[in-house]
């Protein structure tokens, strides 16, 4: 079944703007890039360089994106008769709901893959870099990729609840937080606290194996990278799942505890 509305939910992209605004940024963003870089001057650094922009600006990018993705997808239900065809189907409302999230998160996964192929190929071909950093490049876009999964979340239930203004005034609001906290030392300490900040600083971690960087004397790449990716995961989990999990129960005994003691007052 949930094949089915995934199947139902591509083909009601076919008059929307998710279809060209998703091919135009995979061509455009990567091409952007390699125009950028198509000096003559070249350092062994280059491909470090390359891989810090794409993803660094493709993380900055993404809440933006999201947010508009999320809702155009809301918009084309709401304006099919304000979703009666959404809510009027056989399916359960979670596989409704999942169905919009895997069309969401599988458009995100063709954005940063797709316009990741097209950097790739110019890097090498255009470029003429013969170690482009492929293996680097797959692994951090899967970073990123994991990392925005609670973006898009959010944003979907934005979009499904008060709409595409919400849904991308939001990932402008983003936006702002993924360059600062995201990018720069500022957010070190709080950015497990900040979902948009995930894609930029998880995609960051494996670009120190990129060729032709120089690292430290006695540093192990691999331990280094097994570490972080333990800490920050845990980090992660404790931010996303255990303290709002915390607060909730807190909030719900205190209403307990108010309730239980307004019934005391009354007897």
């Amino acid at each position: 079944m949930l094949l089915r509305l995934l199947s139902s939910d591509w083909l009601k992209t076919k008059r929307t703007p998710v279809r060209w605004l998703t091919g135009a940024a995979i061509l455009g963003y990567p091409a952007l890039l390699l125009w950028y870089f198509a000096r003559p001057a070249r350092t062994a650094e280059l491909p470090y360089e390359i891989h810090q922009a794409f993803f660094q600006s493709a993380s900055i990018i993404l809440p933006v994106g999201i947010g508009l993705l999320a809702g155009l997808l809301a918009a084309q239900e709401e304006n099919a008769g304000h979703f009666n065809g959404l809510l009027g189907q056989s399916a359960p409302r979670t596989l409704i709901y999942l169905s919009k999230l895997l069309q969401l998160v599988m458009l995100v996964t063709v954005f940063l893959f797709g316009s990741m192929l097209v950097l790739l190929s110019g890097m090498r071909y255009l470029l003429h870099i013969e170690q482009p950093g492929i293996g680097i490049f797959m692994l951090s876009g899967l970073l990123a990729l994991a990392g925005s999964l609670a973006l898009c979340v959010l944003h979907l239930f934005l979009a499904l609840a008060y709409g595409l203004g919400a849904s991308v005034g939001a990932g402008g609001a983003g936006l702002l937080v993924a360059a600062i906290i995201g990018t720069t030392s500022i957010g070190d300490a709080i950015w497990p606290c900040v979902p948009w900040s995930w894609p930029a600083r998880l995609a960051g971690l494996p670009a120190l194996a990129m060729p032709g960087l120089t690292l430290p004397e006695g540093f192990t790449l691999s331990g280094f990278l097994r570490d972080q990716l333990f800490r920050d995961s845990f980090r992660l989990v404790q931010y996303s799942c255990w303290r709002p999990f915390v607060v909730y129960y807190g909030f719900a005994d205190g209403k307990a505890a108010k309730a239980m003691s307004n019934k005391r007052q009354e007897e």
